[in-house]
């Protein structure tokens, strides 16, 4: 297993002090700092109570707006099965619609309504033809 070496401060290359002055750089900055400049050394950055708060209400936000899509599509849901029910139903009415339809227009049932509503009679003797001028036969 391999240990990590400390590397002291003064031979730490790209960072050791000049002579003479202290920047005020810790040794543990020196050693997080990235390749470049020291004094521009990535500080950690912490959460605080107002970005809490923040991602809180996001996070609420979005579980809002995830249920009520949830509770939009069963309400579509609903409707579009009701309107196949009523679909349905007015096919089942369209058929027995054309059904009686096709019975009125039937030719058993004109003759007997023509007896039963205009008082007309079947005549049992074949129609005569006339003669008009001298035109036509018996």
């Amino acid at each position: 297993m391999m240990k990590y070496k400390r590397i002291p401060v003064p031979a730490a290359h790209g960072y050791a002090p000049q002579k003479g002055s202290h920047s005020g750089i810790s040794y543990d900055d020196i050693l997080t700092a990235p390749p470049g400049n020291p004094e521009t050394a990535v500080k950690k950055q912490e959460i605080t109570k107002s970005h809490l708060i923040a991602m809180l209400m996001a996070g609420v936000l979005l579980v809002v707006l995830y249920i009520s899509n949830i509770l939009a599509i069963k309400g579509l849901l609903q409707e579009q099965f009701m309107l196949l029910k009523e679909k349905t139903r007015l096919e089942e009415k369209n058929d027995l619609v054309r059904a009686e339809i096709q019975r009125l227009k039937s030719v058993v049932y004109l003759p007997r309504l023509a007896e039963r509503r205009l008082g007309l009679v079947h005549n049992p003797h074949q129609p005569t033809t006339l003669v008009v001028y001298g035109i036509g036969e018996k």
